[in-house]
This record gives structure tokens, sequence and C-alpha cells, in this order.
């Protein structure tokens, strides 16, 4: 059999270890992803930990299929993974866009910018407005409120539902906020709310208000005690959007998101872009990110490789009776489960926290 772990730049060391110990002898697995992104919430550093070993085998795509020939958007993204801006960062490109304005300009930027790209055709679907951070007025709360006057106008005689500071309405865009395996919902997953239903509406079986809400052609009820499950999705951190793809993208960045300016988020933030790609904010931010690595994560995994590949040479090399052909070695489930290669070693006591 063959396994396929995509995006495999956001498994923590924990999930790698549960995921290989599941794997079944015999089974390839080949991990794809991107170790130039952002790396996990959750400890470890697993994919480029794998890749800078020199232990496993590896291949470097250099064809890139999200965004065409040609385009800015590819090029702007080399240079930032080599810890650089383009000199043509500020100059207006058929598919990039930069609007340099101060902090505290950019939420008003970024709502004449969506205001124009709705009147262009654009729909919430389309478009996704990409921050680091929760709070300020260029964060995640702000902007989804903005966009969504914007997308989805509040009606006369139009349901709501109210869940803390969100209120939300028949048609918006909405973010999963965690896993739910028995429903087959997971973190990230973005979908529409097609209902609100009060507790007293003929065919509510909660007997409570809810909302039920569409993802990619999957029907969801939510009633109004889940809602902590959801939020607005016009706006996202560029975490929660790894892992996706929009025609276009309006990425913001100022000096106020301070410690989270790094060259992954914003290597991460303009891959998402398949079409057409809108930066606003302040170009010593973006200065800032593209020559800021993320900070070193010390796991030991590398070394743990390079020493049960060690193991099995010696182990080889002293049985004379058999002779056994040269293999490229691979981390392989049995290395896990003897514990030759233990994923967790040196993370006691360590939380995601600590790497946030």
């Amino acid at each position: 059999g063959l396994l396929i772990i995509d995006e495999a730049s956001m498994l923590d060391i924990e999930l790698t270890s549960k995921l290989l110990a599941a794997v079944p002898n015999g089974m390839k697995v080949i991990i794809v992803g991107d170790s130039d992104q952002l790396p996990s919430v959750g400890p470890g550093n697993v994919l480029e930990d794998l890749v800078s070993s020199g232990d496993i085998t590896h291949i470097e795509l250099e064809v890139i299929y999200r965004q065409g020939r040609g385009s800015s958007i590819t090029e702007l993204a080399t240079h930032i993974k080599n810890g650089e801006l383009p000199t043509d960062f500020l100059e207006n490109q058929p598919d990039r866009s930069s609007f340099m304005v101060n902090s505290e300009q950019a939420s008003q930027a970024i709502e004449q910018v969506v205001a124009l790209a709705i009147k262009k055709g654009y729909t919430q679907d389309d478009l996704q407005i990409l921050t680091p951070m929760y709070k300020t007025s260029a964060g995640v709360i702000a902007l989804n409120q903005m966009a969504q006057k914007l997308f989805n106008p509040l009606k006369s005689n139009q349901k709501s539902l109210q869940f803390g500071m969100t209120i939300f309405r028949k048609g918006d865009k909405v973010l999963q906020l965690e896993n739910d395996s028995e429903r087959d919902v997971y973190n990230g997953d973005m979908g529409k709310i097609i209902a609100v239903q009060y507790k007293s509406d003929i065919g509510n079986d909660d007997n409570e208000d809810r909302l039920i809400i569409d993802f990619d052609g999957k029907e969801l009820a939510y009633p109004k005690k889940n809602l902590n499950q959801l939020s607005l999705a016009y706006a996202t951190t560029v975490h929660k959007a790894q892992g996706n793809e929009f025609q276009l993208v309006i990425m913001v960045l100022t000096n106020h998101f301070g410690l989270m300016l790094n060259r992954n988020l914003l290597y991460t933030g303009i891959t998402r872009a398949k079409e057409a790609l809108i930066l606003v904010g302040e170009y010593t931010a973006f200065e800032r990110a593209s020559r800021t690595l993320v900070p070193k994560r010390f796991t030991f995994l590398q070394q743990r490789l390079s020493h049960s590949k060690t193991e099995v040479n010696e182990h080889d090399s002293s049985d004379e009776s058999e002779t056994i052909p040269e293999k490229t070695p691979h981390l392989t489930t049995t290395m896990v489960i003897s514990s030759a290669v233990n994923p967790m070693i040196g993370m006691e006591n360590i939380t995601p926290y600590d790497f946030m």
C-alpha cells in the first residue's frame, strides 16, 4: 500500500509519532510539504528535520502549479525565501499590487480594496483576507466585522444568531475552529451558513436556536451552545489559511504585529494566492518579516535519525554470514514502534505555547 501525507509542514512531533505507529508494515509513505511555510503549532519541526537530516530520501519539486508561468507572485515568494524583498515590491504588477499605509489606516485601506474587488465580481469564496493576529484594528475580529458588512449586509427581518461578539447570518462564510472526526469536519475547514433556525421553527429537532452550515456539500447543524466551534471566515490568520488557496488574497502586515513578523508567515500568506495578491500595510513590516526567521526549534530528531542509521549499519556489518544490499535509509513504522527513533525525545514538559 501507499500513504501520501500532504501539507507536512503542519505536522507536529506527537501527531507524526501516532501516524507512523498506525501505518502497517510494508506500506510506503510519501511525505509532501514545503518546509519554508509556517511550522506546526504543536512542538517539533518534523518536515524540516527529515529533509535536513540527509538520512531520508527527498526530492525538491521545481515547477510551481498554483500560479501560472511568469507570475510575479512566484517571483516574490522566491525573493522572500532568500530573505529579501524584490526591488519592484512597491510597483504594481498584473497579478500583484501594494498599498503601503500606516497601521491606523490599514483597516480602512482593506475596506476600500474589498469594496473594489466586489465591484469587479469577486465573491466571498474567491477572496480571502489574511492577517497575523486576532486583535488590533487590522486583526481577524475587526476585519471580519468589516467584510461581513460588505459581503453580507444586514437585511430587514433577516434571522441571525449572536454568540459573544459575533453575529452569524445566513450567507456568512464561516470557519471550523476544532476537529470533529465524528462529523468529518476539521480545524480550518470553511463553509457557508445556509439557514438560521430558531427554537420554535418547524423542522428544528435540536429544540434550540441553531445554524445549518454547508461544508462543500455536507450540511451540518450547530446548536447555539456549539457556536464556539465557529468563527466568521472573511478574514483569518495565516495559520488558519495554511493548506488552502484562494483566487485573490489580501494580506496585511503592520509593525503592530511585532514578534509575529517572520519570513515563514509572509511566505505562507502570499503563496495562498492563486491569481492575484494585494499587500496592505507598512513597508518596514514586510521588510522585517522577509529578513526574520522563525525561532529555531531544538528537537533532536535529526540526531536520533543519524544515531539509528549508525546502529543499523553496525548491525549489518557484524553479520558476515549474510550479505544485504545497501539501501537508502527510510523512516519506517518499525523504527518508531521499536523506539529506535523516539519522536518525543527532548520534548518533555514542553507545550505548544512555548513555540508561539
